[in-house]
């Protein structure tokens, strides 16, 4: 029968073996780990300082191209300060200097002229029209942990120089311009036209006349008079005349009865 003891040591050894492989194998990953680490943090510094001489480079031959003069009455082209002023706005953080900004000049692309063969700007050249400025800066690498080798950083740009152009002569007289003057046309002139105006009519009305008969009625007859309406007080005479005589022959009727 084995002892408890025994049995105890044979299940804690196991448990040791494995914290120690696990050790082992940190120790021989760490190094690993930090060298990508490291590396990475190195590249990104390198990346970063190409790039900002590169600006610095593009902004300086932006200014020095560029139409204008300074507070002096320098023009930019020739303004050898301000040009590196601003390569050095743009590529200090890195370690852009004065001394690490050359300006030069040539006539364009097709100038064979060596760098070295260009005059500079501390030489005060006289430009013109169409001539370009190069400037170009060189600055060493400096590494923030010491991985990767000395390199030298080097970036060019140019840009064409623009210059105020001055134009004369006479420009020809412009060309008579045709004016429309407007003809008045004839316009109808409206008429008088008349217009009928509603006139009072005489309508003839007819008029009810109480005539005696023989055996003492009253016949009424209608009487029209075509020359226009009688005058009101007429026929109230005239039935006034006629019913006292109907009057009068009924009495004398009844009186000989």
């Amino acid at each position: 029968m084995k002892s408890p003891n025994l049995k105890l040591f044979f299940h804690r050894r196991p448990r040791s073996r494995s914290k120690a492989q696990g050790m082992v194998e940190f120790a021989l990953a760490l190094p690993v780990f930090l060298m990508l680490i490291l590396g990475i943090i190195e590249f990104g510094w390198l990346f970063y300082t190409y790039s900002a001489t590169f600006s610095a480079a593009r902004e300086a031959a932006r200014y020095g191209a560029s139409v204008g003069t300074n507070a002096s009455g320098v023009e930019h082209v020739l303004d050898c300060a301000g040009i590196r002023d601003a390569a050095i706005r743009i590529g200090g953080p890195v370690g852009v200097t004065a001394d690490t900004v050359e300006i030069v000049y040539d006539t364009g692309p097709d100038d064979a002229r060596s760098w070295d063969a260009l005059p500079t700007c501390d030489d005060q050249p006289i430009t013109a029209l169409a001539d370009r400025i190069r400037v170009r800066i060189t600055l060493p690498f400096d590494p923030l942990i010491g991985i990767l080798p000395d390199i030298t950083v080097t970036n060019t740009s140019h840009r064409t120089i623009i210059r105020d152009v001055e134009l004369g002569g006479n420009p020809p007289p412009p060309p008579p311009v045709n004016t429309y003057t407007p003809v008045p046309l004839n316009t109808p002139t409206p008429t008088v036209t008349p217009t009928a105006t509603a006139t009072n009519t005489p309508t003839p009305t007819p008029t009810s006349t109480a005539t005696p008969t023989t055996n003492g009625a009253v016949m009424q007859r209608a009487t029209t008079d075509a020359t226009g309406p009688r005058n009101s007080a007429a026929p109230s005479l005239t039935r006034l005349m006629i019913s006292g005589a109907s009057w009068i022959a009924v009495f004398t009727r009844v009186s000989m009865r």
